[in-house]
């Protein structure tokens, strides 16, 4: 819902191609501490492991088919998730 940081118009959201797969968390430690990393699995990608992944991921929506959750994105940009089940 973001490009680096910044926020994207919904409707381009809607219209641009999303990740589909398993969305499963785990802890990563880091430096001084253990950092909650969640991450979309595609099992049909030729590329095996996660594809994309959200650092110390905080849930900040829900609705009754869906929920958003903002974290932290590789670079440190801050990013936010739009998760929908089909």
């Amino acid at each position: 819902m973001r490009r680096q940081g910044k926020r994207i118009a919904w409707q381009q959201i809607r219209n641009s191609p999303g990740h589909v797969g398993d969305l499963r968390t785990h802890l990563m430690d880091g430096r001084d501490e253990r950092v909650l990393v969640a991450s979309v699995f595609d099992q049909h990608s030729p590329v095996r492991g996660s594809t994309v992944e959200l650092f110390q991921p905080v849930l900040v929506g829900m609705a009754t088919n869906a929920f958003t959750l903002r974290g932290i994105e590789r670079g440190g940009y801050v990013q936010e998730w739009y998760v929908e089940s089909l």
